[in-house]
C-alpha cells in the first residue's frame, strides 16, 4: 500500500469512528422515530383502510332481489333478534361470531345480476384478523366466519319470534361456499413496517446529510475521474461498458460468471408465499453488472431468462414480460454498481427497484395476463402474495448483496476488473 492509499485508509477509519460515535449519541431518538413510524402505518391501515377498503364477494341465488334482502331495517332487526335469542338460549347455532356493523353493509353493498336468479354480491366489511388468502385461494377461518354469520342473518328461523314477518327466512342459497372470498385487504403490520422503514431511512438520511455537511473535511470523494463516475451521464461511462465485447479475456470471465448464474436457477428455494420462490441468482447478476456495466446487464438479462426457461420451465409457458423484467434488473444493477463507489444504500436502492417495481408491479401484471385474472384477482395476487414476499425479503437480500459485493471487490480489484479505489472505499452510505 503506497503513501496515498495509507492516508486514504486512515481518513476512512476516522470517518467510521466519528459516524459510530454520532449514531450512539442519537440512537434512542432514532428508535423512537422508527417506532412512531410503525404506529402511524399500523393505525392508519387498521382504522381507515381496513374499515373502508376490505371487501368480500359471494354468489347467492334467491327468488327475491338484493334490494329486499339488504334492507337496513331488515338487517338491524335480524341481528338484534339473533343476539337476543342467543343470550336467552345459549344455543351456539344463533351466535354471531364476529363483531361487524352489519347495518353498514347494507349501505355500501354492490351486486351484479347473473343467470338463474343468481347475484354476485360485494360487501364492504372490516377485515377479520385471522383471514388469509393463500395461493390456492382456499377459504380461511375469517372468511368462514363471515359466510356463517351472513347465512345466519339471512336464513335462520328464530323460534322465539314465531311468525313475525321479519323472522321468516328468505329463500336464499349460497351457490358455492368457495365463492365467498376476501377480495381486498390491507395488512396493518405490513404497512406499519413499511412506514417504520421509511421513517428510519428518512431519519438516517437526514442525519447523514447534516453530519456530512458539518464534517466535509473527513469524507473522501473518489468520484468523477476517468475510472470512477459520480453519475452514469458521461459518454465515456457508456463507451467503457461496451469494451468487454472486444476483449477475449473479459468474454471468458463473463461466460464463467454467467454459467454460475444459470446454475443458481437450478436450485429453487421456497419463499413461503404461494408458488413464488427465491434464489441467489441476483448475486451473480449484480457482480456481472458491477464489472461490466448496465449495457451488459441488459444483454445478460435476455440470455438468462431465455436459457433459464429451457433449463427450469418444466413445461411452463414462456412469457416475454419476464424477459423484460430480467433486462431491467440487470440494467438497474449496472447503474447502481458499475464504476462507482459501492455503498449499502445503493444495494438497498437496487433491491427496492427490483423487488417493488419489477417483481411486484410488473410481475403481478404479467401473472394476471398469463392466467387471465380479473382486476380483483390481480389485486389479490399483488397484495397478498407478491408484495408481502418482496417486502419480507427486501432487507435480508440487500444485506447479503452488500456483503457479497464487499467480499468480491478485493479479488476483482486484484484481477484488474474494477478500480482499486472502489474496494478501498466501500461504506454504508
Amino acid at each position: 500500500m503506497n503513501e496515498e492509499n495509507i492516508e486514504d485508509f486512515d481518513l476512512q477509519n476516522n470517518d467510521s469512528k466519528k459516524m459510530k460515535i454520532a449514531f450512539k449519541k442519537y440512537i434512542v431518538e432514532l428508535v423512537i422515530f422508527i417506532f412512531i413510524g410503525f404506529l402511524i402505518g399500523f393505525l392508519v391501515t387498521e382504522l381507515v383502510f381496513n374499515n373502508h377498503f376490505s371487501y368480500y364477494e359471494m354468489t347467492i341465488q334467491t327468488e327475491t332481489t338484493p334490494e329486499y334482502i339488504f334492507r337496513e331495517d331488515y338487517f338491524s332487526k335480524r341481528v338484534d333478534a339473533l343476539n337476543d335469542y342467543y343470550n336467552e338460549s345459549k344455543d351456539s347455532k344463533y351466535k354471531l361470531t364476529a363483531n361487524i356493523d352489519y347495518v353498514d353493509i347494507t349501505k355500501t353493498y354492490k351486486y351484479e345480476k347473473k343467470d338463474n336468479n343468481q347475484y354476485l354480491i360485494k360487501v364492504e366489511a372490516h377485515y377479520f384478523k385471522d383471514t388469509f388468502v393463500n395461493s390456492s385461494q382456499s377459504i380461511s377461518t375469517g372468511t368462514n366466519k363471515f359466510k356463517n354469520n351472513m347465512t345466519k342473518i339471512l336464513t335462520l328461523t328464530i323460534p322465539a319470534y314465531g311468525n313475525n314477518v321479519e323472522n321468516v327466512p328468505i329463500k336464499l342459497t349460497i351457490v358455492d361456499p368457495d365463492s365467498i372470498t376476501l377480495v381486498d385487504h390491507h395488512n396493518s403490520y405490513l404497512y406499519g413496517l413499511l412506514s417504520a422503514s421509511l421513517m428510519g431511512l428518512i431519519s438516517v438520511s437526514l442525519f447523514f446529510i447534516i453530519y456530512r455537511s458539518k464534517n466535509k473535511d473527513y469524507f473522501l470523494d473518489i468520484s468523477d475521474n476517468e475510472k470512477i463516475f459520480r453519475t452514469p451521464f458521461h459518454k465515456k461511462y457508456w463507451k467503457d461498458s461496451l469494451k468487454c465485447f472486444k476483449n477475449v479475456r473479459d468474454l471468458t470471465i463473463l461466460a464463467m460468471m454467467f454459467a454460475m448464474m444459470l446454475v443458481c436457477k437450478l436450485i429453487p428455494i421456497p419463499s413461503g408465499f404461494g408458488t413464488l420462490g427465491i434464489s441467489f441468482t441476483y448475486l451473480f447478476f449484480s457482480v456481472i453488472a458491477m464489472v461490466y456495466g448496465p449495457t451488459v446487464g441488459l444483454i445478460i438479462g435476455i440470455f438468462s431468462d431465455v436459457l433459464g426457461y429451457f433449463i427450469t420451465s418444466n413445461g411452463g409457458v414462456f412469457f416475454p414480460g419476464y424477459t423484460l423484467d430480467a433486462m431491467l434488473a440487470g440494467f438497474t444493477y449496472g447503474i447502481c454498481f458499475y464504476k462507482t463507489k459501492l455503498t449499502f444504500t445503493k444495494c438497498l436502492f437496487a433491491r427496492m427497484v427490483v423487488n417493488l417495481f419489477i417483481n411486484v408491479v410488473l410481475g403481478s401484471i404479467w401473472w394476471s395476463i398469463m392466467y387471465s385474472l380479473s382486476y380483483e384477482g390481480f389485486k389479490t395476487y399483488l397484495l397478498f402474495i407478491s408484495l408481502p414476499k418482496n417486502i419480507v425479503y427486501l432487507l435480508p437480500q440487500s444485506i447479503l448483496l452488500f456483503i457479497v459485493l464487499k467480499a468480491v471487490a478485493r479479488p476483482l480489484s486484484a484481477f484488474g476488473l474494477i478500480d482499486y479505489r472502489i474496494k478501498d472505499h466501500i461504506t454504508i452510505f
